[in-house]
């Protein structure tokens, strides 16, 4: 066959195919588009599948060369693994949709935002309340804390294995539809009461927080708040797993800054720990070195060349578990208050 007659044919095949392509999905036009010119590539010139497809996309215009692959960019979320172990084997499998013959699963999230940004600096509503001890059924219960708490299924595991409940558990996460997650998670295994959830920037509302909880602060009056007599107390903090925030310039987004130190030791009584954990040796030994700096904390290991082997807490969380999967390291240390009192109190006193 001659250049002259194969060229009318190509023609006559792109035009059928834009005809397909419109009254059928994009997939099906180009395959079938595909398919014709690979059998007419044997009669004269060559025609590959890669070729007929950049012509078909070119004569339509709206033909992803992705091959139906999502762009979507966001990444799973760092506790993921776990999760799903959870929910499948409770029977509550996670719906996913075929697209492209690709499984997305809807329980994604989006792993990093900004703290800094103007919609994470508003005040955060703790409870229904406003006021986070009546999140719990035992208030003046002491507090597990997790900052960073992601889809809240490591302080659940923690919670539920707490069969007395001697503690309240609650997980702090900055982005809200991952808190939705947890709080029905909670519902679902019944932990109302016990285990709370609140979508917030620590930066910005761990004050408040930690002030309520501990009975330093009660309920508002007007725009005073008032001392309140009876409070829990913060017994153990964990914060495992921070954004690492690479860039120098996005160090300032870090949760963990002397601000933040000095608060928690504003609240934490002599004894209380600070349990930390990262799979970025430089992210954990800048949190290490920054508690380390406060009069208001002891390290547990003397050098800050020694780490922790085990988690101590006993139930890795689910990144924990995927990095270890994975063959790859786990920094720790465990931090402790010490008996310094803090400055604050020896002005109110």
């Amino acid at each position: 066959m001659s250049t002259a007659r194969y060229s009318p044919f190509a023609v006559i095949i792109i035009l059928t195919s834009i005809i397909i392509h419109r009254f059928t999905s994009a997939s099906f036009a180009g395959n079938t588009f595909c398919a014709r010119a690979s059998s007419h590539s044997q009669i004269g010139r060559p025609a590959t599948c890669a070729t007929a497809w950049r012509l078909l996309s070119s004569a339509t215009g709206d033909i992803s060369t992705g091959g139906g692959a999502s762009n979507n960019s966001n990444t799973p979320d760092n506790d993921e693994t776990d999760a799903d172990l959870d929910e499948q084997s409770s029977g509550e499998v996670k719906s996913k949709s075929r697209r492209g013959g690709r499984n997305k699963n809807k329980n994604r999230f989006r792993q990093h935002v900004n703290p800094l940004a103007r919609k994470f600096q508003a005040p955060a509503l703790l409870s229904e309340t406003n006021f986070l001890p009546d999140a719990f059924q035992d208030p003046t219960k002491d507090l597990h804390l997790d900052v960073g708490c992601g889809k809240g299924g490591f302080i659940l595991k923690v919670a539920e294995a707490d069969e007395s409940y001697e503690k309240n558990y609650l997980g702090l996460e900055i982005r809200p539809s991952v808190v939705d997650f947890a709080r029905d998670r909670a519902k679902r295994h019944e932990m109302d009461g016990i285990v709370h959830y609140v979508s917030c920037n620590a930066n910005v509302d761990l004050e408040r927080i930690l002030g309520q909880y501990t009975g330093k602060i009660k309920r508002e009056n007007g725009d005073h708040p008032t001392i309140a007599s009876v409070g829990g107390k913060i017994s153990l903090v964990s914060i495992q797993f921070p954004d690492p925030h690479f860039k120098k310039s996005h160090e300032k987004r870090r949760v963990v800054n002397p601000l933040f130190v000095d608060t928690l030791a504003k609240h934490m009584e002599t004894g209380s720990q600070i349990f930390l954990q990262s799979d970025v040796k430089p992210v954990l030994d800048y949190m290490r070195e920054t508690f380390r700096a406060s009069p208001y904390y002891k390290d547990d290991l003397e050098s800050v060349e020694e780490y922790l082997c085990e988690n101590p807490l006993g139930f890795p969380t689910e990144r924990e578990i995927s990095v270890q999967n994975r063959n790859l390291s786990v920094w720790r240390t465990m931090l402790r208050r010490t008996d310094e009192i803090h400055k604050a109190t020896e002005i109110c006193d």
